[in-house]
């Protein structure tokens, strides 16, 4: 709940960010700048669009590359992809029972771009979301099902139209941009396990 509260607080700042990264010359090239334009033009719901896929992909997102533990009454603990591959390792390369610190950048690493793939569906339908509606990208998606719908080109009750340019992308248009976006979380991802790990170890924590 925490993270959501975050998400949608902050979630102004990325649709500015993507407006800015796009069309910079178009909105002034500020922030305060493209704000004021873009509430006096579209309203202040404009910096909301995309939010929904922001805040779906979260859960994926943080549950995969991370783990969690569930509720003490019902649930047992669930082992995602950093943490099986760890325990593989250690129990059967590992003769000391610990990791070196590049064994542990590069699990992290894996972990995040397992994660990355899994949410980068939404993210993108994020993007053209915050996007439409400028100048010059007219008004496609009406709501996240019906991006996701036209994209891979299957109208659906939310989705009455395909655009003629979401035609020819099919599954793999939802896709598009994986490989920098998960070159952009190898390093990020790959040091936050080796400080995860780092403070486990000075505190005197144990994976569960």
């Amino acid at each position: 709940m925490a993270g959501v509260v975050a998400a949608a607080s902050a979630y102004p700042l990325e649709t500015l960010k993507s407006v800015l990264t796009v069309e910079r010359r178009q909105y002034g090239g500020s922030i305060i700048v493209s704000f004021v334009a873009i509430c006096k033009d579209e309203g202040v719901f404009a910096l909301y669009r995309g939010l929904a896929p922001t805040l779906i992909a979260m859960m994926p997102y943080v549950g995969v590359e991370v783990g969690s533990t569930t509720s003490r009454d019902s649930f047992s603990s669930q082992f995602c992809v950093y943490e099986t591959i760890k325990e593989l390792l250690v129990k059967h390369y590992c003769a000391t029972n610990s990791l070196s610190t590049i064994q542990t950048m590069l699990i992290g690493a894996a972990a995040g771009a397992v994660a990355q793939t899994s949410c980068h569906p939404l993210d993108v339908v994020r993007k053209r979301l915050q996007l439409q509606g400028l100048p010059g990208r007219p008004t496609q998606y009406s709501n996240m099902l019906d991006a996701l719908a036209c994209i891979v080109c299957f109208p659906t009750f939310f989705a009455t139209h395909v655009p003629e340019q979401a035609r020819v992308e099919g599954v793999r248009g939802l896709y598009k941009g994986l490989a920098p976006a998960c070159l952009a979380t190898l390093p990020s991802t790959g040091s936050s396990y080796v400080v995860y790990e780092a403070l486990k170890a000075v505190l005197g924590v144990a994976s569960r």
